[in-house]
């Protein structure tokens, strides 16, 4: 793995821990445990299961940009 993606992994770890702690998520098939955010290389998708998660979801990357100086693309 290139040392930048291994920083940018270290990096984005506290946002998901949030989401994972803030948001319900949603169970896949028979799993007993809840799926909030699925992140692969530098794509992160989170699982919506109410419209009152939206706010709580732009707060935490608001606060993540602000505190990383990391900006997203727009797609949120």
């Amino acid at each position: 793995m290139p040392k930048s993606m291994l920083l940018f992994a270290l990096c984005v770890d506290p946002l998901l821990r949030i989401l994972d702690q803030k948001l319900m998520g949603i169970r896949i098939g028979k799993q007993a445990r809840k799926t909030v955010v699925m992140a692969h290389a530098d794509d992160i998708t989170i699982f919506v299961s109410t419209p009152t998660d939206i706010p709580v979801i732009q707060y935490a990357i608001q606060c993540y940009e602000e505190v990383t100086g990391a900006r997203g693309n727009g797609r949120y």
